[in-house]
């Protein structure tokens, strides 16, 4: 990953990279150092400037990829990003795009509980399947993220 702006290339890359971790069984230890063999130009200063000066087997998956998106994107671009996924809405989307441009956002925003995502995702969707997702017994509270995207998923094309 090289660093450059562009949150598309980011997300993918910390996919790749979470998938790569576990895929290798690599130890939480090892996260930072294993992830710095895949960057490349200004981020490979962030890890040497940054993470290794901080002990880099003491970084979370989590700190890590949180810091170098501070590193790569300059705060305007984070308020940006929050301000948007405070008024996102599916509108006129389909779920899956709305869910995919929403996760996107979470991703570079970052800071959200597992049910903070999932309340921010229901507010968002059209009223049609937010009343269909209580009926089902479901709760923006309380339902989990895969529950309440499976049930979306099955109300829009009923």
């Amino acid at each position: 990953y090289d660093g450059k702006g562009d949150p598309q290339k980011f997300n993918h890359f910390v996919w790749q990279m979470k998938e790569y971790l576990q895929g290798y069984s690599v130890k939480k230890t090892m996260y930072a150092s294993t992830i710095s063999n895949f960057l490349v130009e200004k981020v490979e200063q962030f890890f040497t400037n940054v993470v290794e000066a901080k002990r880099p087997e003491t970084w979370a998956l989590d700190k890590f990829f949180m810091e170098l998106s501070n590193y790569c994107f300059d705060v305007n671009f984070r308020l940006q990003q929050q301000t948007k996924l405070n008024e996102i809405e599916q509108g006129n989307h389909s779920m899956r795009d709305y869910v995919h441009e929403f996760k996107e956002l979470v991703q570079m925003v970052g800071l959200l509980s597992k049910q903070e995502k999932v309340s921010k995702l229901w507010l968002g969707f059209i009223p049609t399947i937010q009343g269909d997702l209580w009926l089902r017994g479901l709760s923006p509270l309380t339902s989990s993220w895969h529950k309440v995207i499976r049930a979306a998923e099955l109300i829009e094309i009923a």
